[in-house]
């Protein structure tokens, strides 16, 4: 209905259109987490803020971005998550590198090799690599899966693929 349209329209001013995911706290029982009182979500973080506390004490984000989801952690395994404005822009471009298939090349890169046992994986040495090296594999549809000191080991997911680009794969059934 349009009151609900409205209404929706209301309730999101302010937040961004599209969001990234830049980190998942995640939580235990046995960690004791417990936000700071006062957080809702899409409220603007600055980075090094504490934010909670835990069994380790202070819990601070990395980056700056905003908090989704802080109150529901007697409700699962994540304490928050840390979310990032994507620039539109920025998604065009990745729709049109994947569908050039330009992360086929970018496997022939300095300092890039692919894994043949897991093809969904490249590590990148970042001593030759240096210069925006996790940003590019990202537009390419790679997930940092491990900064190991001077290797970066970066994952595309299945659905990343150039293949899926107009149409996602097909939903899981539930059971």
């Amino acid at each position: 209905s349009v009151e609900r349209r409205e209404l929706l329209r209301e309730d999101t001013r302010g937040i961004p259109e599209v969001l990234e995911m830049r980190y998942r706290h995640a939580i235990t029982p046995e960690d004791r987490f417990r936000m700071e009182p006062g957080y809702r979500n899409f409220q603007p973080l600055a980075a090094g803020q504490a934010i909670a506390h835990d069994v380790r004490g202070e819990v601070r984000v990395r980056e700056r971005g905003r908090v989704l989801m802080p109150l529901y952690q007697a409700q699962g395994e994540d304490g928050f998550f840390v979310v990032r404005q994507v620039t539109p822009f920025w998604l065009v471009v990745s729709r049109l590198l994947r569908r050039l298939r330009v992360d086929r090349l970018a496997r022939h890169l300095p300092g890039v090799h692919g894994d043949s046992a897991m093809p969904d994986v490249v590590r990148v040495n970042k001593r030759v690599a240096r210069w925006y090296a996790l940003q590019l594999f990202h537009l390419l549809g790679f997930r940092k899966e491990e900064d190991a000191g001077d290797v970066l080991v970066l994952r595309r997911r299945r659905w990343d693929d150039a293949r899926y680009v107009r149409r996602g794969p097909d939903p899981e059934p539930l059971e």
